[in-house]
Parts: C-alpha cells; structure tokens; sequence
C-alpha cells in the first residue's frame, strides 16, 4: 500500500513539474509565437467582426485564417475569440493582445517610417495630439521651434477631444497629446505631465445685448442660447461645474460644436454665448473682433499639459518636441 502512495506521489509530482515546465516553456518563447502577420490578423479580426471579413482584408482564405487562430490559441493556450453565429468577439485575453498589437503595428511602422527619412535625408516624422482650442500659443510656438532645429521634419496634427484622442495615443497612434489634462483616475496606462492651469471665457459677438454690460451673472447667461462644446468633453464638464455652484441648471444649447474656426464663425454672426480658452481667442479679442463677457471663471480652470503612454518608445522626433514643449511652457508661466 506504501509502495503505491509513494509511486502515486512521484507520479503526481512528475505531472506537476511537466505543467511548470510548460507554462515556463510558454512564458519563454511568448514572443516567438506570435509573428507580425498574428498581429496584423488579430487587428483585422477585432475592426472587422468576422473572419470572413478579416480574411479578405488580408487577402487570404478563410481557412488559412481560421488555421493560423487555432493554432495560435493551441499554442498561448488561451482563446483569444468567441466564435459567434454573427461573427467574433474578443475574450478578455484578446483584448489585452489586440492592444499590444496596435502599439508594436504602429511602432514598426513608425520604425520604417524613420528609416526611410533618414536614407532620404529627412528628419523623422511626428504625430500630435491636440486637445480642441487648447494651448493654441504653446503648441504654435513648439512646432516652430522644433521646424527650426529640425527642418525636415514631418509633422501631423490632429485635433480632437481627449475621449477620442487618448484611445489613439494607446494604440500608438498618435506619439504624445498637447492640451487639457484628464483625470488620472479616468484612463489606465497614460502619462500625464502638467505645465500650467487655463482659464474659459464667455464669448459673444459685439452687437449681442450682454457685450457692454458689467458683472453679467449666471441667471443674465441663462437668458440666451448657448454653442456648447461636446457632452463628452472636459469643456462642458468645467461649463457645468459653473453653473451647479450657483444651482442652476445648464443653459440651453442652439449647437454643439467640435470645431473651433467655425464655433467664431457662428458666434460673430448670431446671439449666441460661447465658452473658449483665453489663451485660443486673445488676438480675436485684443482686435475687438468679439467680446468677452464679465464673467470669472478661473475657478474652473484645467490644467494645460502632455499626455503620453505610460510604456513605450519616443522616437527621437518626440523627445525633442517634449522638450521644446517644456522650455516653452516655462517661457509663457515667467
């Protein structure tokens, strides 16, 4: 009886040491599982739900793709997709791949990219972030001096709002956002560094009845209709923050703008009220092309600053902006 506990023990220790020496086996060669081409099918699957679909985006057979997720998820030993009468679905283990795989996609392709520039002669090329009407001078100022030590240089600006931006920056997207800064709390694996804090103005065209007078109150700005920014936006949240403190509820919104040329362009026309960073309407203003109304809303400033990855690469481009990015925010804050 001894004799068989003692063999039953061995056995179950042999079958132990064979599943560690697995899972280390796995942990080891993770990353030669998966090829670049894993990735690119994996994003493929998730953007277009079927892997019909997939398939003819990567110009293959739905067979070969079929094969090539099986074998993969053989090999992780995990299921990376619910396979659906409509289609697939991530698991919990695909999602965490398929944000890997837009990141390192992105990054060989930002790689290639610095490559090519460099054997044409080039200077590397940058993607930004800009928060909507945000940090105009502070941005304006860093492309200009980062043109100017680097003139060849490509640089792509894309402007948005952070719900929409910091999702692209995660999946490599983007290199860095310039602009508000969200609440830490909101997203996981960003990096937020503060510069300074920017203040809203209450705009109106000249003609409007509220331009000339004085100490204009929160129930006077209820009176009129309202260009608001987006629900979604950190603009609207500071708008509200506003007028909850004095129990009121928002004013009523004629529009819903994202854009900040035509949201002028709609102000200077109608008797409408808008809020926009001071630092994003002073030359309009100094010109007395609109007027801003007496109303301090310093209180619900938001902090200005850069957002980016909490893990990741900056391509030399990159570096060299946040720097210039830094310098210059000290400059406006002396």
């Amino acid at each position: 009886m001894k004799s068989k506990q003692t063999a039953k023990l061995k056995s179950n220790s042999k079958t132990t040491s064979k599943t560690k020496a697995k899972a280390k086996l796995t942990a080891q060669a993770f990353c030669n599982l998966i090829k670049v081409q894993d990735l690119r099918m994996i994003i493929a699957l998730d953007e277009h739900g079927t892997i019909l679909n997939a398939a003819n985006v990567m110009g293959l057979s739905q067979p070969a793709i079929t094969k090539r997720l099986q074998d993969l998820e053989r090999d992780l030993g995990v299921t990376l997709f619910h396979r659906m009468s409509r289609g697939v679905e991530p698991t919990p283990y695909g999602e965490i791949i398929i944000k890997h795989a837009h990141i390192i996609i992105n990054q060989l392709r930002d790689a290639e990219g610095e490559v090519s520039d460099l054997a044409a002669g080039q200077g590397g090329r940058l993607t930004i972030g800009l928060t909507v009407a945000a940090s105009t001078d502070l941005v304006s100022r860093s492309v200009i001096e980062l043109l100017a030590q680097r003139k060849n240089v490509q640089i792509n600006l894309v402007e948005d709002y952070n719900i929409r931006l910091i999702p692209s920056l995660k999946r490599g997207n983007l290199d860095l956002i310039v602009g508000r800064l969200p609440n830490k709390n909101q997203y996981e694996d960003i990096h937020i560094e503060h510069f300074y804090n920017e203040t809203l103005q209450l705009v109106v065209r000249n003609e409007h009845p509220l331009a000339k007078r004085k100490n204009v109150s929160p129930a006077d700005l209820l009176a009129w209709n309202w260009l608001m920014p987006p629900r979604d936006s950190i603009m609207y949240s500071q708008i509200e923050r506003f007028f909850r403190k004095s129990e009121l509820d928002l004013p009523s919104a004629s529009i819903y703008s994202l854009t900040h040329v035509r949201s002028l362009k709609v102000i200077k026309s109608n008797d409408l009220i808008a809020a926009f960073p001071g630092e994003s309407i002073s030359d309009e203003a100094r010109d007395n092309r609109i007027t801003i109304l007496d109303v301090d809303l310093s209180e619900e400033a938001t902090n200005i600053g850069i957002i980016t990855r909490q893990s990741g690469f900056a391509s030399p481009a990159a570096t060299l902006f946040m720097d210039i990015v830094r310098a210059e925010s000290k400059k406006m804050g002396s």
